[in-house]
């Protein structure tokens, strides 16, 4: 049953996190998790866990075309930067809330993965994970958002579903790791942090 496993999760995020080595297959290469930066912003996302036909679900949103934005276009998990005043609880809630309209009201927080250095846009980006009992309303941000996708956990668990790509960073064609969804394809530093994610899954499922 998908609630009991995500009461699993949520137990397993009070223990020692799988941190950068659960992140690391899916690390494109010539790439790091610790590359100095001149000055790293706080950011946070948010993973929403929900039960929903037999599966524990999220939201995900694909980020609409950006001139200078790094990560636009991307298939990425709702969330930002942090402004002065709040804690990253509420940036990843604030963030969710402005770009998929998800209610902060039907968030249940239970915890967090572990915090994730961003090096080409120099964000530490925290996962703030919290759970619903259902799929929650969800509306787009025009501006920023150029679809909402659901996708499960059980869904990157496929096999079948693990790709590359071939992607150019500084002059050289390298193989990305990469999830094929609907919508395209799941890279880089979103793929990271759920592979943090999965890692806690495939732990609590072998108890």
């Amino acid at each position: 049953m998908p609630q009991r496993r995500i009461d699993r999760i949520v137990e397993a995020l009070q223990a020692p996190l799988p941190g950068d080595e659960a992140k690391a297959c899916m690390l494109p290469p010539r790439r790091s998790l610790s590359r100095p930066h001149d000055n790293y912003r706080a950011a946070a996302v948010l993973i929403l866990l929900f039960p929903e036909e037999g599966e524990v679900r999220f939201p995900l949103m694909v980020r609409r075309e950006v001139a200078g934005d790094v990560h636009s276009g991307q298939i990425s998990l709702p969330g930002g930067s942090q402004v002065p005043d709040e804690d990253l609880v509420t940036t990843a809630l604030r963030e969710a809330n402005e770009e998929l309209g998800i209610d902060p009201s039907l968030v249940e927080v239970v915890g967090s993965l572990t915090l994730h250095r961003i090096p080409i846009s120099g964000f530490d980006v925290l996962p703030v994970v919290g759970v619903a009992s259902r799929r929650p309303p969800m509306v787009p941000d025009p501006v920023e958002v150029g679809r909402i996708l659901v996708t499960s956990v059980e869904a990157l668990e496929e096999p079948s579903r693990r790709t590359e790509f071939e992607g150019v960073f500084s002059g050289e064609t390298v193989r990305i790791p990469a999830w094929r969804i609907e919508g395209g394809l799941l890279w880089g530093a979103t793929a990271m942090i759920l592979s943090e994610l999965l890692a806690i899954c495939a732990n609590v499922d072998s108890r």
